[in-house]
């Protein structure tokens, strides 16, 4: 277990690094007005996330997400459209992050979570067999737990153990497929 190596270290007060974030958004448009749009490509790609953080800072983190989150129109809670608008396009999404390593410090211990190039891939193209479909690869997830006070000397002294409490190591490939009601109809739009 390399316990707090350097590209996860913290320096100047900082507690999360995200390397860079590209988000590139493409829409095909169709003849106005009964196509307003046939397909749409969204790359996001995020570089490494690393950092040494407190448990205090990830609330707060949390709490400004939430916060983001609501400032979103509430489509739940608005009335109905009048017509309502329906689009049959074709949505291709990918997404990925190029590795994911950070430290959190609660009380005497350290916990890591880390993984490999994380990839998402999303689309509605309707094929024989499904409406929908979700790839997620998470490759070389780990979760461990270690002694902060060891973790600190072996950082001064390689020769040093670390003292870890636990270690969980796996890897994620998941894929979902959906078929929507009136599937036969949808597909030949």
């Amino acid at each position: 277990l390399d316990a707090l190596d350097k590209d996860s270290e913290s320096s100047g007060g900082t507690q999360l690094y995200v390397d860079g974030i590209e988000i590139y958004g493409n829409r095909l448009f169709g003849l106005p007005p009964t196509e307003p749009t046939y397909l749409c490509n969204w790359d996001f790609a995020v570089g490494a996330i690393t950092g040494e953080t407190s448990a205090e800072f990830l609330t707060q983190l949390a709490f400004g997400v939430k916060a983001f989150a609501f400032s979103f129109d509430d489509d739940e809670n608005a009335l109905p459209a009048v017509i309502p608008l329906v689009e049959h396009d074709v949505t291709f999404l990918r997404a990925t992050v190029e590795k994911v390593k950070v430290w959190v410090h609660v009380e005497d211990s350290a916990f890591m979570a880390s993984t490999g190039k994380i990839d998402v891939r999303f689309n509605d193209w309707a094929t024989t067999l499904y409406s929908k479909k979700l790839s997620l690869l998470l490759p070389d997830l780990v979760v461990s737990c270690v002694d902060s006070e060891s973790a600190s000397r072996h950082r001064s002294r390689e020769d040093h153990p670390v003292e870890t409490h636990a270690y969980f190591a796996t890897a994620v490939d998941l894929t979902m497929i959906a078929r929507n009601s009136e599937f036969e109809k949808g597909r030949q739009l």
